[in-house]
């Protein structure tokens, strides 16, 4: 055999497949013993799997899946702090587990009851001097507007203005599918806890979120 032959022959590249590659595994693995866990913790393919499809859209992943991985990030959590001179609270999530009063009740209405609780949650820790609130931030391009998208929970969701005076609708969960909807309230509690907010001359608020977003 020639020289370039041989030579040819050592730089040819073979294709792997990789469902061979996975079948094979499987194989070595029932002589091996090893946990399926570890088996399965590694890619089976060749290259990392695509976040999106062949049509641009972004592929649906388990949350849980998520919050594994985020929570393996995590260092030491300090659960308890004597004298805290900051508080942190999830504005949205505050937000969503307001009772509302009655079918009278309007934006304003459940705003005050939102400053309330945040003011006097705040104070019972005499300590603390700044008080911060993260509201969601909405992207129309991300996985979760993508998954609702996909269900069509669009659909039967009208836009609405918020302000003050406004009541609050009878078909909440609905009302909160729409991404304008969200923006416009998540707007209107930033404009009015800028103006309204009883803080003493120790307290400051700091938001994030809301006036900042996007519709």
């Amino acid at each position: 055999m020639s020289q370039s032959a041989l030579k040819k022959q050592k730089t040819q590249k073979s294709q792997v497949c990789g469902e061979n590659m996975f079948q094979r595994r499987l194989a070595i693995n029932a002589n091996k013993k090893v946990l399926a866990e570890r088996l399965f913790s590694y890619e089976n393919a060749t290259v990392p799997v695509s976040m999106f499809s062949e049509e641009g859209k972004m592929i649906i992943a388990k949350k849980s899946a998520f919050m594994h991985k985020i929570e393996g990030l995590l260092t030491d959590v300090l659960h308890d702090i004597e004298k805290p001179d900051t508080i942190i609270f999830d504005g949205t999530a505050i937000i969503q587990s307001i009772v509302i009063q009655s079918e009278q009740s309007t934006f304003k209405d459940m705003t005050t009851l939102f400053e309330n609780y945040i003011v006097s949650t705040s104070r019972k820790y005499k300590s603390v001097q700044q008080i911060h609130i993260i509201f969601d931030t909405y992207s129309e391009n991300s996985l979760k507007e993508e998954t609702r998208r996909r269900r069509g929970d669009y659909e039967s969701s009208s836009k609405v203005h918020v302000h003050s005076n406004l009541k609050i609708p009878t078909t909440w969960k609905k009302f909160l599918s729409s991404l304008a909807n969200k923006v416009s309230l998540t707007q209107y509690y930033t404009g009015f806890l800028k103006e309204n907010s009883n803080l003493k001359t120790h307290e400051t608020i700091f938001i994030n979120g809301g006036a900042d977003t996007v519709p």
